[in-house]
């Protein structure tokens, strides 16, 4: 399964039909700024699951990853987007945004 994240940003990837592909990204819970699909690779692709990984050295409140895991259906191109933010927060200008462009052969 290939693994992407911060590095990948703003980059357009190959995924083969019927292979899971994974977007990896820093996150604080505590900081209030979560990672938001925005664009969920639709048509092409699905999300199979969106989980948190937790810091290794036990640190409360330190950061983690935030994981999503996609499967690409069929061929064509299409695009993942993320945003970070804090939920009551209207205005996404003081987060992240990441972004990678799914072609499917």
């Amino acid at each position: 399964m290939q693994i992407y994240d911060e590095s990948a940003n703003g980059s357009e990837v190959t995924v083969r039909p019927g292979e899971r592909f994974e977007v990896r990204l820093k996150e604080t819970p505590t900081t209030g700024f979560r990672w938001r699909l925005t664009s969920d690779g639709s048509p092409i692709c699905d999300l199979v699951s969106d989980s948190f990984e937790a810091p290794h050295e036990n640190i409360p409140g330190g950061p983690g990853r935030r994981i999503f895991i996609f499967q690409v259906e069929h061929g064509g191109r299409a695009m993942i987007e993320l945003t970070s933010q804090r939920s009551w927060e209207k205005d996404a200008s003081g987060g992240a945004l990441f972004r990678l462009t799914i072609t499917a052969p």
